[in-house]
């Protein structure tokens, strides 16, 4: 295609005369202009390749202020022609970054070197602008931050995103000479292999990972003391160091719930044993005196202390049996108020917010209600002068909720816990769920309530976070699975249990393999006025059920024994046609096995350490249903 130029020159024939010139040389001429005006106007209309610009113009406007008025507007390449070559005029003309610079008069050959060599500086230039803008469009679309540092340092080329973290690392931008970032000197970051991890000191701080390489020569020899363009890539890493941390806590917490567990069915057997004695001391002795019974009712207390502890850690380890079925979280948060403004001081305010929503969902209300007091148990203490207690009910969508995946479609039950009291330490946050880990004083707290929490929230399929600044307040998000299909809603009822009814002399076999419990267990049930028979494993149990005479009525089994246990019991019950009622009592027992027992007919199954009173009603329903 024909090179298009556009001549500005006041004198007539010196125009027309370059005109011939320049079309001889097979270039077209779209047009000539005389002031700087109309050399404006068909810049624009014609939009040449090349300007051939005379200095001294005629009109408001000369030469050089043409031609910068052309590179501002339509980016121009311009040529000089001028008879005046005086440092001053040179020095003005060189601002407007002319292509050329030819002194009348001048030669045709050296009319055609200079537009020769202007066409081609122009051509390179665009090539280099393109390349340019290709770099900047691939450094765009890289996920990471990424900036071009000259051999002084200075940025030269960045994305948006190395624009971001360039300023939240050092306050710097497109220009600046970096010398550091966050601790580190670019020195550093440049000789070290791999990427380097910087925290801000914002609040909330903010991590980045920073890797600094020099650009290869052609050559292909990196030389570290020749200076060289250095890349910078830069990631935010912050919200996968916080999924990590989480993940890494999760596991930690796991493993602490394995051992709880543990540890609670070990203590559940010896607490079973001790909370036996005082009950049956006092149906085998008529008249204790005062403080005897004293003594029995703290034995007591303190066993069942100790047994509630037990279910804490239970409930941590997410071991504890819970009784699932649809309910309505509104009722149980009236019933929570209602109980939290007897217990809270009066300088603390209450306030519940609940929108117009659903907010059902299957779960174990009297569990539900245990975390939540919890929570406002601990706001309670976090607040010693006062404050204020919010607790907050929503319907949020998949995509709120913590650690769950961006095309979760089921709604959640979002509960918020928010007080305004002092805050907990950022170096304590990452511990505050791990069982006995307390920052209270010596006997002021278990360090069980938050443990507990967890573990309720996790057997119910939940999440919870948790957001804390000091001076300012702590605020636990606990997100629970919205309930599906609408079915009927159990009842927040709580029924007292009747006087238990005294055993008619029917047999009860009792499978137990710890001696101490099974012993205890023999005595309440014969001081209730049963016979029984005692077996230590499932073996020996099938063995007295076949020669049992009168047969058995009952079999009352752990669920845990060696040989065999009260599971594979039942099945070989069940495998034998035996229709004998079975009971199962157990320390710990998961969901799939207490949904086998229930298959295969099990009546009932009731926690160690065992409730007397509630031991003999149940049997009492089981061998009289009437």
């Amino acid at each position: 295609m024909t090179t298009s130029i556009l001549i500005v020159e006041d004198e007539s024939i010196v125009a027309l005369d370059l005109q011939m010139r320049l079309t001889r040389l097979g270039y077209r001429v779209v047009g000539i202009a005389a002031s700087g005006t109309e050399a404006l106007q068909l810049a624009e209309q014609f939009q040449p390749d090349l300007t051939l610009m005379d200095i001294r113009l005629k009109g408001a406007l000369d030469g050089i202020e043409t031609a910068q008025a052309l590179r501002q507007r339509l980016d121009a390449p311009i040529v000089y022609l001028t008879a005046y070559a005086d440092e001053a005029t040179l020095q003005r003309a060189k601002m407007t970054e002319p292509y050329g610079y030819l002194v009348k008069p001048f030669e045709e050959r050296e009319l055609h070197s200079t537009v020769e060599m202007a066409l081609y500086k122009i051509t390179n230039e665009r090539r280099q602008k393109m390349h340019a803008a290709r770099l900047q469009r691939l450094v765009t679309t890289v996920p990471d931050g990424v900036a071009l540092l000259d051999p002084e340092q200075r940025i030269v080329l960045t994305n948006a995103k190395a624009q971001d973290y360039l300023i939240t690392l050092a306050d710097l931008s497109p220009g600046s000479v970096v010398t550091h970032l966050g601790d580190y000197t670019l020195e550093q970051l440049r000789h070290y292999d791999g990427w380097r991890e910087i925290q801000t000191d914002t609040t909330p701080p903010r991590i980045f990972e920073v890797n600094v390489s020099c650009v290869r020569e052609d050559d292909g020899v990196d030389d570290h003391n020749i200076p060289r363009d250095l890349v910078l890539v830069i990631r935010d890493v912050t919200a996968d160091r916080q999924i990590r941390d989480r993940i890494q806590a999760q596991d930690r917490l796991a493993a602490v719930g394995q051992f709880a567990a543990g540890i609670a069915h070990d203590f559940n057997n010896i607490l079973a044993s001790i909370m036996l004695q005082p009950y049956i001391i006092q149906r085998q002795q008529n008249e204790l005196r005062p403080r005897s019974l004293e003594a029995l009712e703290n034995i007591t207390q303190q066993a069942e202390r100790g047994a509630e502890l037990i279910k804490q850690l239970l409930d941590f380890s997410r071991s504890s049996t819970l009784e699932m079925h649809p309910f309505d979280l509104v009722p149980l948060l009236k019933e929570l108020a209602k109980m939290l403004e007897r217990l809270l001081p009066a300088s603390i305010n209450l306030r519940l917010s609940v929108t117009e929503d659903d907010f059902k969902l299957l779960g174990d209300p009297t569990r539900t209600l245990q975390l939540l007091m919890n929570l406002a148990s601990n706001a309670r203490d976090a607040m010693p002068h006062g404050g204020d207690l919010y607790i907050e009910l929503l319907r949020v969508s998949g995509k709120s909720v913590p650690n769950r995946q961006q095309s979760d479609p089921n709604d959640w039950i979002r509960i918020r816990v928010r007080d305004t009291g002092m805050g907990i330490h950022p170096e304590i946050l990452p511990h505050i769920f791990e069982p006995f880990f307390t920052t209270k004083a010596a006997g002021k707290g278990t360090g069980l309530g938050l443990a507990q929490v967890y573990g309720i929230v996790q057997q119910h399929g939940g999440q919870i976070d948790i957001s804390s600044q000091l001076g300012q307040g702590t605020t636990f998000s606990i997100f629970l699975p919205a309930l599906l299909d609408d079915e009927s809603l159990g009842m927040l009822t709580e029924a007292a249990l009747p006087e238990p009814v005294m055993g008619e002399q029917e047999v009860i076999l009792l499978v137990e393999d710890n001696p101490s419990i099974g012993g205890s267990l023999s005595e309440v049930l014969e001081l209730s006025n049963y016979r029984v028979l005692s077996a230590e494993n499932g073996h020996a149990a099938l063995e007295k059920i076949a020669s049992a005479q009168p047969p058995v009525n009952l079999v009352l089994s752990d669920l845990a024994m060696p040989d065999m246990g009260g599971l594979e019991l039942c099945q070989e019950l069940r495998r034998r046609e035996i229709n004998v009622p079975v009971l199962i009592f157990s320390g710990y027992v998961s969901e799939s096995t207490l949904a086998e027992l229930r298959a295969l007919g099990v009546v009932d199954y009731l926690n160690k350490p065992v409730d007397v009173e509630l031991l003999l009603e149940r049997i009492s329903e089981v061998l009289h249903p009437s």
